[in-house]
C-alpha cells in the first residue's frame, strides 16, 4: 500500500532538480510480491513515467526486454510506459529487430503448451508483441508520409524467422497509408506506390499468410469510405501511378499490386457507376501478364 501511495504522486509533484534522485528512490521500491499489483497497467506506468527522469533507469527497463528472469507482462508494460517520450518511439523498430534476433530457431518437436499461469517467459512473445505495439503506432501516427527509420531492418528480421513472418507482414500492412482517413488527402503518389510495393515484395515471398493476400492490403488501405479520404479523384491518380508497374512487372510481387489495384478501383468503379475513370482503369489494367489479374478485370468489367 506505501508503495503505491508513493507511486500516486507524479515527477511533476517534485522540483525538477531532484526528480532523478526521486526516480531511483521510486522504482527501487519493494514489491508486493503479487503479480496482480505489481503488473497492473497503472502501476507500471507510473514506474516508467518516473524512471525516464534518469536514463540509467529507463535504459534498464528497455533492457529488462531481454532479462528471461521478468514477466512477459511486467517488462512488455513497463517498457510500452516509456513510449510517451519520443526518443524511446523512435527507437521500437530497433527493439523489435533485436528481439525478433534473440529468438531461438524452431526445432523439429513442437513443445506441448500449458496453462497461461505455468508459461516461462518467452523472447518470441515479446517480439511479437513489440512487433504489434509497432504496427498499432505505425497506423496511428499523424505524420504517415514520412518513412519510419530502421522499420525496413526490423520488417526484414522478424521475417528473417520463419515463426515470426506474420509480423513482418502485419509491419507491412500496417506501413500502407488508410486512403479512407482525412489526413491522406495529399498523398503522394511516389508513397503510395512505394508502400504498397513494400508489401507485394514481402507478400510474394511468403504467400502463404493469410497477410500476404491481396484482400488483407486491400481492407488495410480502405476500411470506409474513400469520399472520407482521398476521394475519388485522387484515388484514381494514385492508381494511375501504379498501372506501369502491374502492366509491365511479371513477378509475383507485380502480380499482387495488379490484384491490389484491380480491387480499389472496381470498389470505387461500382459505387459510382462506372463514371469515367473507372472503367478505363480496369481495361488498362486488364494488360497485365499475369492470368488471374487479367480475368479479374475481365470479371469487374462483365459482370
Amino acid at each position: 500500500m506505501a508503495r503505491s501511495t508513493l507511486l500516486a504522486h507524479p515527477p511533476l509533484d517534485v522540483h525538477p532538480d531532484l526528480r532523478a534522485r526521486v526516480a531511483r528512490f521510486m522504482v527501487s521500491l519493494p514489491e508486493s510480491g503479487d503479480p496482480a499489483i505489481d503488473e497492473r497497467v497503472d502501476v507500471c506506468a507510473r514506474i516508467s513515467g518516473w524512471a525516464l527522469w534518469d536514463e540509467a533507469l529507463a535504459e534498464s527497463l528497455v533492457e529488462n526486454l531481454k532479462d528471461l528472469s521478468r514477466s512477459d507482462q511486467r517488462v512488455l508494460r513497463l517498457f510500452e510506459g516509456l513510449l510517451r517520450e519520443r526518443r524511446y518511439r523512435e527507437r521500437l523498430p530497433a527493439v523489435v529487430a533485436e528481439l525478433a534476433d534473440l529468438c531461438p530457431p524452431i526445432g523439429r518437436e513442437v513443445p506441448v503448451r500449458g496453462p497461461e499461469t505455468d508459461r516461462s517467459p518467452s523472447l518470441p512473445r515479446r517480439a511479437v508483441a513489440t512487433a504489434r505495439i509497432l504496427a498499432e503506432r505505425l497506423r496511428g501516427r499523424e505524420d504517415p508520409h514520412t518513412a519510419v527509420p530502421g522499420l525496413d531492418h526490423a520488417v526484414e528480421r522478424l521475417a528473417a524467422h520463419p515463426g515470426l513472418r506474420a509480423e513482418a507482414l502485419l509491419l507491412r500492412l500496417a506501413d500502407l497509408p488508410t486512403l479512407t482517413w482525412n489526413r491522406n488527402r495529399i498523398l503522394s503518389a511516389e508513397v503510395f506506390e512505394t508502400r504498397v510495393r513494400a508489401w507485394a515484395d514481402l507478400a510474394a515471398r511468403h504467400p502463404g499468410d493469410r497477410s500476404a493476400a491481396p484482400e488483407a492490403a486491400v481492407a488495410d488501405l480502405t476500411p470506409g469510405r474513400i469520399v472520407h479520404g482521398v476521394g475519388p479523384r485522387h484515388l484514381a491518380v494514385l492508381l494511375r501511378h501504379l498501372l506501369a508497374p502491374a502492366r509491365r512487372d511479371d513477378s509475383e510481387a507485380g502480380r499482387l499490386v495488379g490484384l491490389v489495384a484491380v480491387a480499389l478501383a472496381e470498389r470505387e468503379g461500382r459505387r459510382q457507376d462506372w463514371a469515367d475513370p473507372w472503367a478505363r482503369l480496369i481495361a488498362d489494367l486488364g494488360a497485365s501478364p499475369h492470368e488471374d489479374v487479367r480475368v479479374a478485370a475481365w470479371r469487374a468489367a462483365s459482370l
